[in-house]
């Protein structure tokens, strides 16, 4: 589901404890670089 539709949602809770992103090529990429432990900064927040 698109990151937009995240807020006031058990998801939105979730997103405030870990790293999260939608199923996007954007969102895909995101993940990989933090996994390769790279600094993500969200900038919807």
């Amino acid at each position: 589901m698109p990151n937009e539709c995240w807020w006031h949602t058990t998801a939105g809770e979730i997103k405030r404890l870990v790293p999260m992103f939608e199923m996007s090529r954007q969102g895909m990429n995101a993940a990989i670089s933090v996994l390769r432990g790279r600094y993500f900064v969200d900038i919807e927040e």
